[in-house]
């Protein structure tokens, strides 16, 4: 009926790279004097100035105008599973000292992230760092399911072969 098509969610408008935004060139790139440029340009930002920065299509900064060292950052075509990982990775950080999100209405493709950090870092940082953060933890969970899903193939082909133990009581090891 008047919703739109649920592709919307995850399809990008030509030309645009979803990642291509702050999280993932935080630590990669420097500029001239060595220091990270996505922090410093997301720093020189967040000076206190009351209008949006917009890293990339996905990701809108802006800096909050009446608490100090707080911004709020639009992130589009995401939803509720990477807000909540967001959210939860940025207040295991203790430069954080705030941090919540909210999805505006189920039929918008974007939720609003909230960040408030202590005064000796800016949000934009801290959320750089929690993204990193995410995707070492993603990728070493990636890396340890793969390991499991190797033993446990050995294993079967084992008991196919008559030489190992049957897999039917067999667990994955699934501590992370």
């Amino acid at each position: 009926m008047n919703a739109p098509d649920r592709f919307e969610l995850f399809v990008l408008p030509d030309g645009v790279k979803k990642y291509a935004s702050l999280a993932l060139t935080a630590d990669r790139q420097t500029s001239a004097s060595g220091s990270a440029a996505v922090p410093q340009l997301a720093h020189t930002a967040l000076r206190g100035r009351p209008h949006q920065f917009s890293m990339s299509p996905i990701l809108t900064i802006t800096p909050d105008t009446k608490i100090p060292n707080a911004a709020t950052f639009k992130i589009e075509k995401e939803d509720h599973t990477l807000a909540n990982m967001l959210r939860m990775q940025l207040l295991e950080d203790p430069k954080v000292l705030f941090a919540g999100y909210k999805m505006p209405h189920p039929l918008d493709h974007y939720f609003i992230l909230k960040v408030q950090t202590t005064p000796d870092t800016n949000p934009a940082h801290v959320l750089g760092n929690a993204v990193t953060e995410l995707i070492q933890c993603v990728g070493s969970m990636k890396n340890k399911f793969e390991m499991d899903l190797i033993r446990a193939r050995s294993d079967a082909s084992k008991v196919d072969n008559g030489e190992g133990e049957d897999l039917s009581s067999h667990q994955v090891d699934m501590d992370f």
